[in-house]
């Protein structure tokens, strides 16, 4: 196998690669509290730490990254805040949600579908 047939590395779980070498690097960055120390400080001590340990490598490594890959326009403004250029990330959610109207369930209603992990 050719050496040169990959030209990038996709990162799907949020932390760009610890060496990245020669090669793009794409994150798909879905992970909020990477931004919100005030909310890791709610969690249990092994998920705190964790959580911390993540936010800190992201900050240190952030600017490797070539490209972000992101759901929403608040993901985008919060890596705007650590100085990433915005013509570095890709605002593109997985459906187009302008032909669905807002839930009329009374009170507040969310579901989240994901792994055990603390959330």
């Amino acid at each position: 196998m050719q050496d040169n047939i990959f030209h990038f590395i996709f990162c799907f779980g949020n932390l760009p690669p610890i060496i990245s070498r020669s090669k793009e690097v794409v994150v798909f960055l879905h992970n909020a509290l990477y931004f919100r120390s005030d909310l890791i400080q709610k969690f249990p001590l092994k998920p705190r730490v964790r959580l911390t340990l993540e936010s800190i490598f992201f900050r240190l490594r952030c600017h490797s990254v070539h490209k972000f890959l992101v759901q929403t326009p608040h993901m985008r403004d919060s890596l705007c805040k650590l100085s990433i250029d915005p013509q570095k990330i890709i605002v593109a959610p997985f459906a187009d949600m302008s032909g669905y109207e807002k839930s009329a369930l009374p009170g507040k209603a969310f579901i989240c579908v994901s792994s055990g992990d603390s959330h």
